[in-house]
């Protein structure tokens, strides 16, 4: 299912979507975002700043955090989500290695 967003979230959304391999894909509003839900589990959401929410293996947080594009994600001013979940900066989401480099990130944790 198509969510209806302004062009620029939308443009993020689709250039996440052609990344993904065939299965159950769903755009899901949450947390002030749209979600992408890969076989039922959410792997990345588009931020209306057109940064990214990107749900990573909590064993990888710690060395995924400290890249020059990802913080902590924060459900609103200093409430972390905790482990496994980085905002990635709207900038460097622009950035197609970048992105690449995240979306597998995301499918690596649910396939593990």
């Amino acid at each position: 299912m198509t969510v209806m967003v302004d062009a620029a979230r939308r443009d993020l959304l689709d250039r996440v979507l052609r990344r993904l391999p065939a299965g159950s894909v769903r755009e899901v509003p949450m947390f002030g975002t749209i979600a992408v839900m890969f076989d039922g589990s959410m792997l990345v959401a588009a931020r209306k700043d057109l940064g990214l929410l990107v749900h990573v293996s909590a064993d990888d947080d710690a060395d995924l955090v400290t890249r020059p594009e990802a913080v902590r994600a924060e459900m609103g001013p200093g409430r972390s989500m905790g482990p496994g979940w980085i905002h990635i900066h709207p900038d460097a989401a622009q950035d197609e290695g970048t992105l690449d480099f995240w979306v597998a990130q995301a499918l690596q944790r649910q396939a593990g």
